[in-house]
């Protein structure tokens, strides 16, 4: 199967690079700007995933397969953990966990693959090290330079493929707030994904689907449709439902996660995508009395 690589990330130099440090070279614009969307979405928070967040969706003329979000450091451990890297790998990828300031490097890769090469019944199959190996293969490229750009690509690579029968699962879903919240997602984490793969690719459908959605701010900013959200969220969520607004309802909104964690320090800061630059900014929670619930303001910050 034919795919491109779509990546964003942090490099030792640079924060972020805009537009995605690699990315297709027939992708238009609007597509670009709807994909940076998504990856806003994906990043978000990615700090306290402990492991890694999974997210499926399509822009435009492209289906974007097995979005993998996380830091550099969690996806090598999950790595050498499960013997899918020598230790020669894993102690040479110390050099790639942190910027020249000792952030985390944090990152996203999907498979962006052409909807003119999609071939009936058959899905991807993608394992964790592929993803890792592609991501380190082109950000090495542009690791300690100064200045970095976006990664052109005009060929597609060859990852492998299976063929898919539907008939094998189906999600067990709940509806919260219009959303799709997909149940036991990590018992079931393959099964999933590949369920997503094919209604994207052989059904045409424009599903989106992104896993370990932990907080409040990223959900009532989510443009996915379809959701894995912790058991605490999901616990918070149906709890809000039957809360009346008043004093007490941060206790509701933030699930019991610290305060020094209800923002993404990916980006040293509240950051959010947009256009193509990282913006500074920080959420608002204001109770809207016309519409009886609570909203969120983004607001700029020096």
């Amino acid at each position: 199967m034919k795919a491109y690589l779509l990546i964003y990330s942090r490099t030792k130099e640079v924060d972020y690079v805009p537009q995605f440090l690699a990315r297709p070279a027939e992708m238009t614009n609007e597509e670009i700007q709807l994909a940076l969307k998504y990856t806003a979405n994906a990043m978000s928070g990615i700090d306290y995933v402990s492991g890694v967040r999974y997210s499926v969706f399509s822009v435009g003329n492209f289906c974007i397969c097995g979005g993998v979000s996380c830091l550099c450091k969690n996806i090598i451990e999950l790595l050498y953990r499960n013997d899918m890297i020598s230790e020669t790998e894993y102690h040479s990828a110390e050099e790639f966990l942190y910027d020249r300031v000792r952030r985390n490097v944090a990152f996203f890769i999907g498979f962006a693959i052409q909807k003119s090469d999609i071939r009936s019944v058959k899905i991807p199959n993608i394992t964790l090290r592929d993803y890792w190996i592609q991501y380190l293969e082109q950000l090495k490229k542009q690791w300690s330079a100064k200045e970095t750009h976006s990664e052109l690509l005009n060929e597609p690579i060859e990852i492998s493929e299976k063929t898919y029968s539907r008939r094998e699962f189906a999600p067990e879903i709940d509806i919260v707030e219009e959303k799709r919240i997909i149940k036991n997602f990590k018992s079931n984490e393959n099964d999933v994904l590949e369920h997503y793969f094919d209604r994207i690719l052989n059904q045409g459908e424009n599903a989106s689907f992104i896993s370990d959605v932990l907080d409040k701010n990223l959900w009532n900013g989510l443009v996915f449709t379809d959701v894995a959200v912790s058991d605490e969220l999901y616990s918070s969520l149906n709890k809000f439902s039957t809360e009346k607004p008043g004093k007490g309802m941060d206790s509701v909104l933030n699930f019991n996660i610290a305060k020094s964690q209800r923002s993404p320090s990916v980006s040293n800061g509240y950051s959010i995508l947009e256009n193509t630059e990282i913006k500074r900014t920080k959420p608002i929670e204001e109770f809207d009395d016309s519409k009886k619930k609570w909203i969120y303001k983004i607001q700029r910050v020096s």
